[in-house]
């Protein structure tokens, strides 16, 4: 038996090292560009989970609040707003930890209302408003 090797129809397969090592500088530049986007993610991420948190906590002191105005103060706006807290006081009490921001009593339509504005104690920014009102 003889083998026969014929020049003409030598093939090729595979990459040259010049294409392997393009390929590397490009996943290599593309893998500098992105990593600062996932370390900002990694990083702010606590942050916002912080935030969210004391959003939570915000809505659960107004929770806290309309139900015990609904049961014990609806008619009484003046005893409810004593109860509340001064206006920019910090307050730990069964509602909850906030700090009232803004109380305003007003009457609207004959009718008495306080505008309460409450936020973080931890002055994160986040703000949390209800308008309380006599009957309509």
């Amino acid at each position: 038996m003889e083998c026969i090797v014929s020049q003409d129809s030598q093939s090729v397969y595979g990459f040259t090292l010049v294409e392997i090592i393009l390929t590397l500088v490009l996943m290599g530049l593309l893998g500098a560009m992105i990593v600062p986007y996932f370390q900002a993610g990694v990083f702010d991420s606590s942050r916002l989970l912080s935030e969210q948190q004391n959003i939570l906590d915000l809505n659960s002191c107004m929770a806290h609040m309309v139900a015990d105005y609904e049961e014990n103060y609806k008619n009484d706006i003046g005893g409810f707003s004593s109860v509340i807290g001064a206006e920019n006081s910090a307050q730990d009490n069964a509602y909850g930890q906030y700090q009232v921001a803004e109380k305003l009593q007003r009457t609207i339509a004959g009718n008495a209302a306080l505008q309460l504005t409450i936020e973080s104690p931890s002055g994160n920014g986040a703000k949390l408003s209800y308008l309380f009102t006599t009957k309509f």
